[in-house]
C-alpha cells in the first residue's frame, strides 16, 4: 500500500484505540526497538495517552486499515502551551514513503497554540534521524534521568 488518496488524516478516538494497540505491538516489539508489549499493556498505555488533558491525536486510516498513528497533549509552560508529542509510529513495512510525515505535519495543526514542541526517542536509531530532518534538535539544556526500581523481596 502506498501514500494516496484512499489513506485519510483522522482524529484518534476511543473507538479507534484497539486497532492503534495492535499496530503498537507490530511495530515497537520488532526492530529496532525490540520490546514486549501485549496486546493489554499497548492498550493501557494508549488509554493513558489519549486520556491525558490536552490530548491530541491523528492517525492514518484507510477504511479499517490504521497504518500509523500519532499522539500527544498540549501542556502549560510558564511561556504559554507546549506540545509533547508521546507516540508516532507506522506499520514498518510502510515506513520511508511520506506517511510519518504526513503524521507529523496532521498533528502539528491540531496544537496551533503551542509554542514549542518535545519528544523523547532513543539515540542513534532511524527516528532520531526523522525528528531531525523535521527540524526537531537535542536539548542542550535539560537532560532525562532515569532511575531503576526493582522490588524489595525478588
Amino acid at each position: 500500500m502506498t501514500a494516496g488518496p484512499a489513506e485519510a488524516i483522522v482524529d484518534v478516538h476511543g473507538e479507534l484505540v484497539p486497532r492503534c494497540a495492535d499496530l503498537f505491538i507490530a511495530v515497537f516489539n520488532g526492530p529496532p526497538w525490540n520490546e514486549s508489549w501485549t496486546a493489554g499493556s499497548a492498550s493501557e498505555r494508549l488509554a493513558e495517552i489519549t486520556g491525558t488533558p490536552g490530548f491530541a491525536g491523528v492517525a492514518l486510516a484507510a477504511g479499517n486499515d490504521v497504518t500509523g498513528i500519532a499522539l500527544g497533549q498540549a501542556e502549560r509552560w510558564h511561556t504559554g502551551r507546549i506540545f509533547c508529542l508521546r507516540e508516532m509510529f507506522v506499520l514498518p513495512g510502510l515506513q520511508h514513503q511520506g506517511r510519518g510525515s504526513r503524521l507529523l505535519a496532521a498533528i502539528c495543526e491540531r496544537v496551533p497554540d503551542a509554542a514549542g514542541h518535545y519528544l523523547l526517542t532513543d539515540r542513534g536509531t532511524p527516528a532520531q534521524a526523522f525528528y531531525e530532518k523535521h527540524g526537531y534538535a537535542e536539548a542542550r539544556a535539560r537532560i532525562m534521568m532515569t532511575r531503576r526500581v526493582t522490588p524489595a523481596h525478588q
